[in-house]
């Protein structure tokens, strides 16, 4: 049986992970809604660069089990 103080620090890891996972997403979510409402090319190009890093940045953490469920 674990010690308390081990559940304790895997339940703040987890939550950890779940709160940078969250972070992360509305990072996505808003970047889409700023992608929508632009208008020139250039804006564009560069919201569909900040979009291509933060989805890969989420499949890097989900493949590197980043998130232990």
């Amino acid at each position: 049986m674990k010690p308390l103080s081990d559940n304790k620090k895997t339940s703040t890891n987890a939550c950890s992970e779940i709160s940078i996972l969250t972070e992360l997403r509305e990072k996505i979510h808003w970047s889409m809604s700023q992608l929508v409402e632009t208008t020139t090319p250039m804006e564009i190009r560069q919201w569909v660069d900040t979009l291509k890093s933060l989805l890969d940045l989420w499949d890097k953490l989900l493949k590197s089990n980043f998130v232990k469920c």
